[in-house]
């Protein structure tokens, strides 16, 4: 069963999605530590934008993820992703805290498009480092070490699967109804043509074979 694009295909604040990174995997949260260890779209894998302190107050109602806003990003324990100061010169990475406020816990997204969609790729711009969230296919972690819009720097953002419109691959690969060739049917034009071929032969038969019996007879 495939997963299209949902039918609303905005991703909104507070609502769940899923990160994930160049190499395939999603990124995740365990109690402080953050990491992209498994392809599972699981409990720890869950995250949800939240608006800042002060975008929150002005907001009503549902709202989209744009191009440019600043951002939280909430796992599933409630903890915020956290980039530390030091995270640029020595390579700390990301982790998880309660903290609800400050540069340390705020990103700006950086999008080709104005508004977020599922599955489009996104880059988050850390306002304590001003550096890019990255991850590394040889090292546990999240980290935010360089200024880049590279592959590592580059998420995914994912709607939930049930969220998704499931399609039946079966449906799809139904098997046509197979259409007999010339030799398959006694109805086949080609057979058809050849019966009345051999018809009128066998008439033209009939008629020398009687004309030559009236010439016999005179």
């Amino acid at each position: 069963v495939l997963h299209p694009s949902p039918e609303d295909p905005v991703v909104y604040y507070g609502e769940k999605i899923y990160l994930r990174v160049f190499h395939g995997m999603y990124m995740d949260v365990q109690g402080r530590q953050v990491d992209c260890s498994w392809a599972d779209k699981g409990l720890w894998q869950e995250f949800s934008f939240c608006e800042t302190s002060a975008e929150s107050q002005k907001s009503n109602g549902r709202r989209p993820v744009r191009h440019r806003d600043i951002v939280r990003l909430q796992g599933h324990n409630k903890h915020f992703l956290a980039v530390p100061s030091d995270a640029a010169t020595k390579g700390q990475p990301v982790f998880a805290t309660r903290k609800k406020s400050g540069t340390e816990i705020e990103f700006e997204v950086i999008m080709d498009s104005p508004v977020l969609k599922h599955r489009g790729k996104v880059y988050f711009f850390s306002r304590q480092t001003a550096t890019m969230l990255d991850a590394d296919d040889e090292a546990d972690g999240i980290f935010a070490r360089w200024a880049d819009f590279g592959d590592w720097q580059a998420m995914t953002v994912e709607k939930p699967p049930e969220m998704q419109r499931p399609v039946n691959l079966s449906a799809l690969l139904r098997p046509r109804r197979r259409v007999k060739g010339p030799r398959g049917s006694k109805d086949s034009p080609v057979r058809q043509a050849g019966n009345d071929a051999e018809d009128a032969m066998e008439a033209t038969e009939d008629a020398t074979s009687k004309r030559k019996a009236d010439v016999l007879d005179e």
